[in-house]
């Protein structure tokens, strides 16, 4: 079972300010240098963190899954008031992506990447328009990447 390192079953929540103090004697628990609420796990054992995005989650399972490449798509991170791929309008759910990107998710991949560069491990982003700039994540176009692969 994966959990939530914030929302363990049958133990308190760790609220975000708590995240570095309940975790930080924990070497899988990688702390971003200057925001404590801002976790990346190397052990999905021990629990992993959210980042307002399942790319978040899915980056600490495959690096922790041993993946030397982490092949990304449809990371655009923009048209939140678009209908998801598997929505219509009528039945769109809200997203508060729009609300976190700049104050949580950029800033949680950008730790991320650098976790994750440390252990030689190469995440590609095949959106080439994605808001995701290239300083975190490597763009290529996905058929680009497999005609050199």
């Amino acid at each position: 079972m994966i959990e939530d390192g914030c929302y363990k079953i049958y133990q308190p929540k760790v609220a975000s300010e708590a995240i570095k103090r309940t975790y930080q004697q924990n070497a899988a628990m990688c702390f971003h240098p200057q925001r404590p609420d801002i976790c990346f796990s190397t052990d999905i054992r021990q629990g992993i963190f959210d980042a307002g995005t399942v790319v978040y989650w899915a980056l600490q399972i495959l690096a922790w899954l041993g993946f030397n490449t982490i092949l990304v798509s449809g990371l655009d991170m923009t048209n939140f008031n678009q209908p998801r791929f598997y929505e219509t309008q009528q039945e769109k759910l809200p997203s508060y992506l729009a609300t976190k990107v700049d104050t949580l998710v950029m800033p949680s991949f950008a730790h991320a990447a650098q976790v994750l560069q440390q252990r030689q491990i190469r995440v590609i982003n095949f959106s080439p328009e994605s808001a995701v700039p290239d300083t975190i994540f490597e763009k290529v176009a996905f058929n680009e990447y497999f005609k050199s692969e």
